[in-house]
């Protein structure tokens, strides 16, 4: 009797039991909301109670707690979207995060844990999936062959559910949170495709793992130095002439992984005036590396219009104006109230190195400038950057603090503009560390001993920019 009603349970659950899961309906089976899964051959047992589900567990106990477990604790899916990288595309990660969504009610028709941006997000990825690539991951992982057939099985509803719930989304929620992603996706392609921008990340990547090996191997040198700020600087150019703002080239791909890449043979090469001089492009800007991190500002500037127009809908609508005949008076949809949904957040902060250059500095001290640029003198390789400075206490003489540096990093440099440089204390030969049009910006981030940043200001700031455009 009590074998029986185990392998009745088993087969109700889909796993372990000898029953086929598909006969299920999909809901039910991408959800797997029936009791924990106990079966007769005990396939459950390592994982059966164990209900902390997090995306730093092995992928075995990922797999085994899932569908051990009807409920469990902890978002593994957005957690391993917030590091999800679409490039490369893992695809037994995105089936995780699929299969997760669906069964902690994140994507569903309705419930508290509902969300529409993740089911839009999702989406893509559940189309994108490939069977066979999450079978072979799953195929080296040490779990029953009767748990991986199972949640194949589970994947499949899943992906189904998804997409089926993605295309019952009203219309303006497809176009913000299935359309947009879907431009977004399509304009960074059609970039690595271009004959502008395809041959240069061709370049970044053969000259990145060049440079890997020569910081293992330690023969790291200034070549290496020069070639990469070379290529950034093709990049942010070629970037530019596309129409993106030079800001966001460097935050972005190429530009932004050269960056640290700078830093990194700073470091090796014992220069804390380049280390530090680069670093601070990567504490300063978000890292816009990723698609997602660039779906995510356009998408928040998107939402916020939604939620303008949704609240001029409404002041017009209490004055006696019809929404249907605004909406035809300014050529656009009726917005939608978005309540309190929100874009998936992404792992894009800015990162600092400053405590590992700072220890360079006992050997070799470093000067940080700044403030308004009163001239640029121009010359050769090299150009002499005079700044603004304040009267000496007792007559009227005004300082000139100066710092020489390449040519190439004031090519966009005039006077009235901020500058930020750091430089040898003795030789005061340095290099640009930041450069703003006002002191707004500058003032607030910059300290004469390195950078003292808000991340949430500067996402505020980035969203803004966005918004403007």
């Amino acid at each position: 009797m009590r074998t029986a009603a185990l392998v009745a349970m088993a087969a109700l659950c889909g796993c372990g039991g000898g029953a086929k899961s598909t006969r299920r309906h999909d809901r039910e089976l991408a959800t797997g909301k029936p009791i924990a899964l106990v079966s007769a051959a005990e396939l459950c047992k390592p994982w059966a109670g164990k209900r902390e589900l997090t995306w730093s567990l092995p992928p075995r106990d990922l797999v085994g707690r899932m569908m051990c477990n009807a409920r469990y604790q902890g978002g593994v899916g957005r957690g391993l979207y917030e590091g999800f990288d679409e490039q490369m595309f893992g695809h037994f990660s995105a089936a995780l995060m699929v299969v997760d969504c669906v069964g902690g009610g994140v994507c569903a028709a309705a419930g508290p844990q509902r969300s529409p941006v993740a089911i839009g997000a999702l989406a893509y990825y559940a189309k994108r999936i490939d069977g066979p690539s999450v079978m072979a991951a799953l195929g080296a992982l040490d779990v029953p062959a009767q748990m991986r057939t199972d949640f194949m099985d589970r994947l499949a509803a899943s992906q189904r559910e998804v997409l089926t719930l993605a295309s019952r989304l009203d219309g303006r929620r497809r176009e913000l949170y299935v359309a947009l992603p879907a431009r977004v996706r399509a304009r960074r392609a059609a970039e690595r495709k271009s004959e502008r921008l395809g041959p240069l990340y061709g370049r970044a990547k053969t000259l990145a793992a060049e440079v890997e090996g020569a910081l293992k191997g330690r023969t790291a040198s200034r070549d290496h130095v020069a070639r990469v700020r070379a290529l950034r600087e093709d990049f942010v150019r070629a970037c530019e002439a596309g129409g993106r703002a030079v800001n966001e080239c460097l935050a972005g791909p190429v530009a932004r992984p050269m960056t640290e890449l700078l830093v990194r043979l700073a470091i090796a090469l014992r220069d804390p005036v380049l280390g530090h001089a680069e670093n601070a492009l990567l504490e300063v800007r978000l890292d816009l590396t990723r698609v997602q991190a660039e779906i995510y500002l356009e998408q928040a500037a998107a939402m916020a219009a939604e939620r303008a127009r949704w609240n001029e809908f409404n002041a017009a609508a209490r004055t006696g104006v019809d929404a249907r005949m605004l909406a035809a008076t300014t050529g656009a949809a009726p917005p939608v109230d978005l309540g309190n949904e929100q874009p998936l957040a992404v792992n894009a902060k800015a990162i600092s190195w400053r405590p590992v250059l700072e220890r360079l500095e006992k050997d070799r001290p470093v000067l940080w400038l700044r403030g308004e640029v009163a001239a640029v003198s121009r010359g050769g390789d090299s150009s002499q950057v005079r700044f603004r400075g304040a009267p000496e206490p007792g007559n009227k003489k005004t300082l000139m603090p100066w710092v020489r540096v390449p040519t190439a990093d004031v090519r966009a440099v005039r006077a009235g503009m901020w500058l930020v440089a750091v430089a040898d204390a003795g030789s005061k030969a340095g290099l640009v560390a930041s450069v703003r049009e006002t002191e707004a910006v500058t003032s607030r981030i910059i300290q004469r001993r390195g950078f003292a940043m808000s991340q949430a200001s500067e996402a505020r700031a980035q969203t803004a920019a966005r918004a403007l455009r």
